[in-house]
């Protein structure tokens, strides 16, 4: 099976991408802006890529993107569980949450590289519907997302240091 046949299921990706209205509406009403800029750019990106599915660009950005936000989220799950002081119940929750959205993401890898690559479409819709319920859950998480974003990048920045550190100062006189 081509890609060209596949496009014929994406308007059910497209649908459920639709789902992601809702968390994207309850962050804003609880003015949660981190956790609504967010899932708004996963709606916008995966918006734009089920609708328009013969274009490879908006492929790339939905696909990059929502790795980012993913390896963000994942990041922020385990920084909630070992230093904010929240139930312990919640942290495993918004982790079980991920890792579900990981395992069947992994299927639905698995089963594209089949035989019968259409099937991938319900494990996405389900992968969907994991992003949607996660990011509901976590309006229910005392804690701003975007601290998370604040941390990596503090660390890309002391990074920077040492590589420069290193490299700029090397002893030559060996």
């Amino acid at each position: 099976m081509n890609e060209k046949s596949i496009i014929n299921y994406n308007i059910f990706l497209y649908i459920t991408c639709q789902s992601f209205v809702l968390p994207t509406l309850l962050s804003l009403y609880m003015k949660r802006i981190d956790v609504f800029w967010m899932i708004l750019s996963i709606l916008i990106t995966s918006l734009l890529r089920w609708g328009n599915g013969e274009t490879v660009l908006y492929q790339y950005i939905d696909h990059s993107w929502v790795k980012i936000v993913f390896i963000h989220m994942i990041i922020s799950s385990i920084y909630i569980i070992k230093y904010i002081h929240i139930e312990a119940f919640k942290g495993y929750c918004l982790l079980g949450f991920l890792l579900n959205i990981l395992f069947f993401f992994c299927l639905e890898l698995a089963v594209y590289k089949s035989n019968f690559p259409e099937l991938f479409i319900p494990y996405h819709m389900i992968v969907h519907f994991y992003t949607c319920f996660g990011f509901l859950f976590s309006l229910t998480i005392n804690y701003n997302y975007n601290h998370t974003w604040f941390l990596l990048l503090n660390l890309f920045n002391s990074f920077l240091r040492y590589i420069k550190y290193i490299f700029f100062n090397i002893n030559t006189d060996q």
